[in-house]
């Protein structure tokens, strides 16, 4: 097979959870186990997928914590997907697997609004209120609250709003709604698909909201 396939492959055995065939295909192998892929590292895949047992294996067998993605580390994967929770991001991290406060998408507590998963950004914004100066954790705060609003976060926009005590009057840049429409738009996608049937209908509404609104 090619090494797309291949990857392919390996990233299959991941999300089966088939230790017994990954140790036979890449565990032997440094090269193998380190091999950076379309994805970044085979624990960037296993971070995404939520795969704990797989996570174990290759920290047991020494992966290399500095093979990232072009969208960040392991730990913002296990952020941004639906199957990172909060015990495998404490694993990751654990494991020395590093939180990058720069304000952007390589930020978890960034990363993480997409989910809307409450839960997970505030455990985030917690550690990263330890890593930060006073000053440079305000503008964390203000900057995932202009993200909460392009993404239609409405639970985590409420709590920065009321328990950090940001106004609701910042405002989105202009300019970032460009670059940032595609992420809103699969935002919106996925709110009318978990709230109706019609899933059509309301999508093109929503955003001409947001656009208006913010």
């Amino acid at each position: 097979m090619n090494d797309y396939e291949f990857q392919v492959h390996i990233t299959e055995l991941i999300e089966k959870e088939d230790i017994e065939q990954l140790e036979k295909e890449i565990g032997g192998d440094k090269e193998l186990l380190n091999k950076e892929t379309f994805k970044g590292s085979w624990m960037n895949i296993a971070a995404g997928l939520g795969k704990e047992k797989v996570i174990r294996y290759l920290i047991e067998k020494g992966i290399d914590r500095s093979i990232v993605s072009s969208t960040g580390n392991a730990l913002v994967n296990a952020a941004r997907s639906k199957n990172g929770n909060i015990h495998i991001m404490e694993i990751l991290m654990n494991y020395w697997y590093k939180i990058n406060c720069e304000l952007g998408d390589k930020n978890p507590a960034v990363a993480v609004i997409g989910t809307w998963d409450k839960e997970k950004f505030l455990y985030l914004m917690k550690k990263e209120k330890e890593l930060l100066s006073e000053s440079d954790y305000q503008k964390l705060k203000e900057y995932t609250l202009e993200q909460a609003k392009i993404m239609g976060a409405e639970d985590i926009k409420k709590e920065l709003v009321g328990e950090n005590n940001i106004s609701q009057n910042v405002t989105v840049d202009k300019s970032k709604l460009t670059r940032l429409f595609v992420k809103g738009l699969e935002a919106a996608i996925r709110k009318t698909n978990e709230q109706s049937e019609y899933k059509d209908i309301y999508i093109y509404p929503y955003i001409h909201f947001h656009l208006i609104r913010n």
